[in-house]
């Protein structure tokens, strides 16, 4: 008799016992994550829910790049991130992470494909790659993106997210 033996899906997102300290003065500190962990695999959606000044905002800055973690480790698609150099995380944020913050920092001049298209821009893409992308998204995201429409005639986005 054969057998197989199946491996799970490695982790696109992987964070190891993270732990964040801001220290605030000499004897002031607060520990905003005290062994946070989390797997999420391809194509898995996960909301991150708790009460103000849990850490939510603290877990993702660390899991996307954007702020550094005192103990623990962070994987993104099979890379350790949490070791990389700035140089080389400035390239991974650049290529590989995206973010939608809940304001959305916008550039107010911009068209939404224009805003859109700006990071592809900071990447090194061609105008005709800048263009396609958003195109693709538009539809999943549920944002119109369109040449003529300003990113101020969008309706005001609380911070629950309801219009």
């Amino acid at each position: 008799m054969e057998t197989t033996t199946q491996q799970a899906p490695q982790a696109i997102i992987r964070g190891v016992d993270i732990h964040k300290r801001y220290v605030m003065g000499r004897d002031n500190f607060v520990d905003a994550l005290q062994g946070a962990s989390l797997e999420v695999q391809p194509g898995e959606m996960i909301g991150v829910m708790g009460p103000s000044g849990s850490g939510k905002s603290t877990l993702l800055h660390i899991l996307g790049c954007l702020d550094s973690l005192n103990a623990g480790e962070v994987w993104l698609d099979g890379v350790r991130v949490d070791k990389l150099s700035r140089r080389e995380l400035a390239a991974l944020r650049r290529n590989e992470v995206g973010f939608i913050f809940q304001t959305f920092n916008l550039v107010s001049s911009f068209t939404a494909l224009e805003n859109v298209m700006l990071a592809a821009e900071y990447a090194g893409k061609g105008r005709a790659k800048r263009a396609i992308r958003p195109r693709m998204l538009s539809p999943w995201s549920g944002c119109p993106i369109e040449r003529d429409i300003a990113p101020t005639s969008y309706p005001a986005v609380s911070n629950n997210g309801s219009p």
